[in-house]
C-alpha cells in the first residue's frame, strides 16, 4: 500500500497556516516519500472554504495550489466526513485493484534471486516477506520533532523570511552556521555576491538573486517593511 493520507479540517487547515505548522508538516510528509521510495502522498482538506477562518478563502486556495504544484501531493477536498469515507473509499478499491486476482498463478519478479536447489524459510522471507521498510523506522520520521539542533532552529528562523523554501533554508544552513555568517556574506557589496551563488536543493540550481534581496533587506537594513 503506496499511499499515505494526511487529513485537515479546513480550521485546522487555516490554523496551522497561521503558526506554521502547515510548513512543517509538507516537509516530513515530503521526507517520508523521499525515504520510502514510490510513495503517493495525499493531501485531504475536508470542509466548506467558504466558512468563517482565521485565513481567507483565496489564502487556502493557494495553499492546496501550492501544496500540489510544489509540494506534488495529490490535494482532494471534500465537503464533509461522508465525502471523506467515500473518497478513501475508492482509493481503497483503487489499490485493491493493483493486486492480481489469483495470487498462486504469480511469478513474483524476485523469485529468481531463490534457489532451485534448496528451500529455506528465512531467505524466502527476506526477499519477499519482509517491507522495504518496518513501521518503527517509518513512525520515527513522520512524528513531530520536540527537540531541535541549533541547525535545525536556524532553518526554522530562516523560513520565516519571504521567498525561502525548505530546500533554501538548507542550502544556507549548510553554508553558514548562523545569522552573523549570512549577515557579515550579505554587506559584501557587488554583482557576483556569494550568497547569490549558494547552491539548494537536489538539483543544485543557485539562490538566485531575489531570495539574496530579500535577506539583505531583512538583515541588513536600518529599517524593514514587508511591502520592501
Amino acid at each position: 500500500m503506496n499511499v499515505i493520507v494526511e487529513r485537515k479540517e479546513v480550521h485546522d487547515l487555516s490554523g496551522s497556516i497561521i503558526d506554521r505548522r502547515f510548513f512543517e508538516q509538507k516537509t516530513r510528509l515530503a521526507t517520508v516519500r523521499e525515504n520510502c521510495g514510490d510513495v503517493h502522498v495525499i493531501y485531504l482538506i475536508e470542509g466548506s472554504l467558504t466558512g468563517i477562518t482565521t485565513v481567507r478563502t483565496s489564502g487556502l486556495h493557494t495553499a492546496m495550489g501550492r501544496t500540489q504544484v510544489q509540494n506534488n501531493f495529490f490535494v482532494q477536498q471534500c465537503q464533509n466526513a461522508d465525502e471523506t469515507v467515500t473518497f478513501l473509499a475508492r482509493v481503497y478499491a483503487r489499490l485493491l485493484a493493483k493486486f492480481p486476482s489469483s495470487v498462486r498463478t504469480t511469478r513474483p519478479a524476485t523469485s529468481h534471486l531463490l534457489s532451485t536447489r534448496s528451500f529455506d524459510a528465512s531467505d524466502f522471507a527476506q526477499i519477499f516477506c519482509l517491507p522495504p521498510q518496518t513501521f518503527a523506522p517509518f513512525n520515527s520520521q513522520f512524528k513531530k520533532k520536540t527537540q531541535f539542533t541549533v541547525r535545525e532552529i536556524f532553518q526554522k528562523m530562516l523560513m520565516q523570511a519571504p521567498g525561502l523554501s525548505a530546500a533554501k533554508t538548507v542550502g544556507l544552513s549548510t553554508r553558514y552556521k548562523n545569522f552573523r555568517e549570512l549577515e557579515s556574506a550579505l554587506r559584501k557589496r557587488g554583482r557576483d555576491s556569494e550568497v547569490e551563488h549558494v547552491r539548494c536543493g537536489k538539483t543544485q540550481r543557485r539562490l538566485g538573486s531575489k531570495a539574496r534581496e530579500a535577506l539583505g533587506e531583512l538583515l541588513t537594513a536600518s529599517e524593514y517593511t514587508e511591502d520592501a
